[in-house]
């Protein structure tokens, strides 16, 4: 695995390319009691440990506690070597990769594509 600066460097030129979504379950009547427990019932440990390329994450429990209301961000490198890969693109192959294997959910989500973002 290559090695990635620190949260504080990733941000340092700022954040861009912000996604934000609700994910709810298919199956109607589960409820949550931490927002540890909603990403670990959508997310597959591969999922989680993709969002090591996100400068900023910021995640909570919908108000009836029936789904996970997420967004992340990305920062830009200073002087990127050419042919970098920028994090964000990483993050989005990544989990393009995951979901085409069926390894990004644990469990199917209704989603909420256009959710306001938290940050």
């Amino acid at each position: 695995m290559e090695a990635l600066p620190s949260k504080e460097i990733m941000r340092k030129n700022g954040i861009f390319n912000k996604i934000s979504k609700i994910y709810r379950p298919n199956d109607t009547g589960i409820t949550f009691k931490t927002v540890h427990e909603a990403i670990n019932y959508f997310w597959t440990k591969e999922a989680q440990h993709l969002f090591r390329y996100c400068c900023k994450e910021e995640y909570c429990l919908t108000d009836n506690r029936d789904g996970l209301h997420w967004t992340v961000a990305f920062g830009e490198p200073d002087n990127p070597p050419p042919g970098m890969i920028k994090w964000a693109d990483h993050w989005r192959d990544g989990k393009q990769e995951l979901h085409d294997t069926n390894k990004w959910f644990n469990n199917p989500a209704v989603i909420e594509h256009n959710a306001p973002e938290l940050f």
